[in-house]
């Protein structure tokens, strides 16, 4: 089944530049106009990104949230979330999706 999954890409691939071909688009010109925006785009985030890496850790490392979270627990336990929840809580507005990780 393995064996299916690892052919998706490719023929994604594929169909994408047949239908490109198809449209008579330049399709190299357009494959590297979006690698070129795409680097923008991460050079733009990355200073972020790194800044608030950083942050989690030193917060993780230092025992600030593991601090907080002892704080927060009987406050938490009696609304009826769970203490290991917190740093999720906490973290989530700074990072959005990143928490997760």
């Amino acid at each position: 089944m393995s064996g299916a999954f690892s052919l998706v890409v490719p023929v994604i691939l594929c169909l994408v530049a047949l239908y490109a071909l198809q449209k008579r688009c330049d399709v190299y010109s357009s494959l590297y106009d979006g690698a070129y925006d795409g680097l923008k785009i991460v050079v733009k985030i990355l200073p972020s990104l790194i800044a608030l890496l950083s942050a989690v850790y030193m917060m993780r490392a230092s025992g600030l949230l593991d601090a907080v979270t002892s704080l927060m627990e009987p406050v938490l336990s009696k609304i009826g979330i769970p203490a290991e929840v917190t740093p999720l809580m906490l973290l989530r507005p700074f990072s959005g999706s990143g928490a997760m990780a």
